[in-house]
């Protein structure tokens, strides 16, 4: 008798196929905080009538109903989200298990403006018809960081932006924070999110800026296992301004780029940040 909603990719981009799961009584599309909240208010209103609640699909009278697409992005207060429901502990929170300590999610932005062919962004958020990608004010992020260490003992914020750096402005304000307000004292950054040409567009003085932040290591990851065959050989790295081709040209570059995959991320100490910066990292800007 217990409801079941799900949420997330699949029931994004595939509504009525998810519903036709006789299991399944409704799914939601794209961000799901209100509309799952309204979903469960209505219910406890004893309310039949689901028709007005945005980016919900449910089953009525046998036949599927999918609701369209909320629009917008979905922006939460920090001090909503109800962490003291959650078991914050290291062994929960580690995702790529590359140190002992406490490496705690945390977004900047959310959404995407480009159409990697690989990626499920694009096909999660064709349907919102304003602005694919919105990025959160540096003030509000370092906040929402302040707010996570004064209750728990995090040793890296791991940043799970689908991109963090379409905005170099916006993100290099950020960081200034980050050191104005001395976090970087207390904890350093991984990213998940940059792409080649957006890295290319930053200038010295923005690569000075990082190379200097301390403490310990940035971390950035990148798919390897998408690069496509037609990349030839020019596996890109920023080294003093120029790009060059493999250590190694004699190895497959895939193969090579596998070494420094999820498993054994590419991790660059930032006192060895002179030469090499920020490199290897999203390689999709070559099939869009």
């Amino acid at each position: 008798d217990i409801p079941i909603v799900w949420g997330g990719p699949h029931p994004t981009i595939l509504p009525a196929e998810t519903l036709e799961n006789e299991n399944i009584d409704y799914i939601v599309r794209g961000w799901g905080s209100e509309a799952l909240c309204e979903l469960i208010t209505a219910m406890q209103d004893g309310k039949q009538d689901f028709s007005n609640i945005m980016g919900l699909g449910y089953k009525k009278d046998g036949e599927i109903v999918v609701n369209p697409y909320r629009q917008g992005q979905e922006i939460l207060d920090f001090k909503d989200i109800p962490y003291d429901l959650i078991d914050i502990n290291p062994d929960n929170y580690n995702r790529l298990q590359n140190t002992d300590g406490l490496v705690f999610p945390i977004i900047s932005s959310l959404g995407c403006p480009y159409k990697c062919t690989f990626c499920m962004t694009p096909a999660i958020s064709q349907e919102i018809k304003g602005k694919k990608w919105v990025g959160l004010g540096p003030d509000f992020v370092i906040d929402h960081m302040e707010y996570l260490i004064s209750k728990y003992p995090i040793l890296s914020f791991s940043f799970y932006d689908d991109d963090s750096f379409v905005d170099l402005k916006r993100m290099y304000e950020l960081l200034e924070k980050f050191v104005q307000r001395g976090l970087q004292n207390k904890c350093s950054l991984e990213f998940r999110g940059a792409r080649i040409n957006e890295l290319d567009k930053m200038d010295d003085n923005y690569l000075q800026f990082i190379k200097l932040l301390p403490p310990g290591e940035w971390v950035l990851q990148h798919p390897t296992e998408l690069i496509p065959s037609t990349f030839e050989r020019k596996i890109i790295r920023r080294v003093n301004g120029e790009y060059l081709i493999p250590e190694n040209p004699s190895v497959d570059p895939v193969q090579q780029l596998k070494v420094r995959s999820l498993q054994e991320i590419a991790t660059i100490e930032t006192k060895e940040m002179t030469n090499v910066i920020l490199l290897l990292t999203f390689l999709s800007v070559l099939v869009t």
